[in-house]
C-alpha cells in the first residue's frame, strides 16, 4: 500500500513557500517519503527557482468549481476534497503553514494511525445534550445548539483540528468526506449570522464536527500528538526548541494557529526565528546555497 503526504497551497505565494518548508523539514527525517502537492493560483510558485519544486514527488492544480463557491473564494472547501485530490491508499494530510520537528520521523505517524481508517485532532468532547446546549464551540464560532437542531444530532460532538489528517482510500473514508463535503456546502450560507468569522470563510471544522458526528465515527481520534505546537503561544524572545521537546515529547509539528493571519508579521517573525534556531541546530535549514541534505533546503522568508 502506498503511503504519502498531502500538502495544499493556494491563494499567496507566502503559501507555497510554507508548502516547500514543510515538505524539506519532512524529508529532512524521511527523504523517501513521497509528497504531493495541490494548488491553486500560479502565485504560489512565484518565490520559487528550478530546484524548489523537485522536492515535491508530484503536484495537481486544483479544479476551479473546487475552490471558488458562488464566485467566492472558498480555500477551507479544499479539504472536503482531500480524498478525491490524493494519489495515495494511505494520506497524511498537514496543513501548509507547519514544520515537522526533526526529532521525529513521518513514519512514527503513520505508524501511531496503523489500526485506523480515520485520524485527526481531538480538542473537547461535548455531549448533545440539553445541558450543553448553547454551548460555544469551535473557538467559539457557533453554537452547539444551532448545530444540533438543524441536523438532529445525539450523542457527542467532536471539536477538532484538522492540520493534520491521517485517512485511507475506503469506503469509511469516503463517506465521512462525502459528509463532510455537503454539509460545508449547508453551511455556507449561515457565516456572520449562526457562524461567525471575521474572514467570511466557512471554517473546515464546523461541518467535519458534524459529519463525524453524522458518520459515527468519534472513535477515530487522537487526543495528543496531532495537536500542532502554536508559535504564536509562544514569546520571540523565549523560543527554544529544545523546550518544545521537553515540554511536547508526543508532538510532531509546529504549526500557525490560525492559517488566514499566518503571512501578518508578528507570526512571520516568530516562524523565522523557528526555522533560524532549527536550522542552526540540525543543519536542516539552509538558504545561502550550501548543501545541506541531498538537494534540498529551508528557507527563511
Amino acid at each position: 500500500m502506498e503511503r504519502g503526504v498531502l500538502i495544499f497551497a493556494a491563494g499567496k505565494s507566502c503559501y507555497g513557500e510554507y508548502a516547500y518548508n514543510l515538505a524539506a523539514s519532512i524529508k529532512f527525517t524521511s527523504p523517501t517519503t513521497k509528497i504531493h502537492l495541490i494548488y491553486w493560483g500560479e502565485n504560489v510558485f512565484d518565490s520559487f527557482n528550478d530546484s524548489h519544486k523537485t522536492i515535491f514527488d508530484s503536484s495537481e492544480k486544483i479544479k476551479d468549481c473546487d475552490i471558488i463557491i458562488d464566485g467566492k473564494f472558498q480555500p477551507f472547501y479544499v479539504k472536503t476534497l482531500l480524498n478525491k485530490y490524493s494519489p495515495f491508499e494511505e494520506t497524511l494530510f498537514i496543513d501548509a503553514d507547519s514544520i515537522f520537528l526533526p526529532n521525529k520521523k513521518i513514519e512514527d505517524v503513520f505508524s501511531e494511525c496503523k489500526n485506523k481508517d480515520f485520524n485527526i485532532q481531538s480538542n473537547n468532547v461535548y455531549r448533545c445534550s440539553s445541558k450543553f446546549s448553547n454551548k460555544n464551540i469551535l473557538l467559539g464560532l457557533t453554537k452547539s445548539k444551532f448545530l444540533i437542531d438543524k441536523y438532529n444530532l445525539s450523542g457527542v460532538l467532536i471539536e477538532s483540528g484538522s492540520q493534520l489528517i491521517y485517512f485511507k482510500k475506503s469506503d469509511i473514508c469516503n463517506s465521512l468526506f462525502n459528509k463532510w463535503n455537503e454539509i460545508y456546502l449547508e453551511l455556507i450560507s449561515y457565516v456572520g449570522s449562526e457562524i461567525k468569522y471575521a474572514s467570511n470563510y466557512l471554517p473546515d471544522e464546523i461541518p467535519l464536527c458534524v459529519a463525524i458526528n453524522m458518520c459515527n465515527m468519534s472513535r477515530h481520534f487522537i487526543k495528543n500528538s496531532f495537536c500542532p505546537i502554536y508559535v504564536q503561544k509562544y514569546d520571540l524572545k523565549h523560543i527554544n526548541i529544545d523546550l518544545f521537546y521537553i515540554d511536547n515529547p508526543k508532538k510532531y509539528l509546529v504549526s500557525s494557529i490560525d492559517g488566514k493571519n499566518f503571512n501578518e508579521n508578528k507570526t512571520k517573525i516568530i516562524y523565522n526565528e523557528v526555522v533560524e534556531i532549527l536550522r542552526s541546530k540540525y543543519n536542516c535549514f539552509n538558504w545561502n546555497g550550501e548543501k545541506v541534505y541531498e538537494s534540498y533546503d529551508l528557507h527563511r522568508w
